[in-house]
């Protein structure tokens, strides 16, 4: 799934958790998203940045690292003077896997 989260409310959201949770007790599922509401739901995330792999493994492992990164790329992007350009900001893509 792709953005599925993009343009719903947090009603709607919670509502395809629960649905997403129940598919991935009999099905694989894959989710594309900037929106970190649905990872927990994963069993593993694997992070792009640039098209490259920056960070993959089990969610518990992955997700603190995923989050403190955002929110250093956020203090970056405040103070783009501090920036190095040379640097990929982690957490711009996201893929989550749940196996089922």
């Amino acid at each position: 799934m792709d953005e599925p989260s993009g343009n719903l409310d947090a009603q709607a959201e919670e509502n395809l958790g629960q649905q997403l949770r129940q598919l991935a007790r009999t099905h694989t599922v894959v989710i594309v998203t900037h929106s970190p509401q649905l990872l927990p739901l994963c069993d593993s995330i694997t992070v792009l940045a640039k098209g490259q792999i920056a960070m993959a493994g089990r969610t518990d492992q992955i997700l603190p690292k995923l989050m403190q990164a955002r929110n250093e790329a956020k203090v970056l992007e405040a103070k783009p003077s501090e920036a190095k350009p040379s640097e990929p900001k982690l957490g711009e893509n996201k893929i989550g896997v749940r196996a089922g």
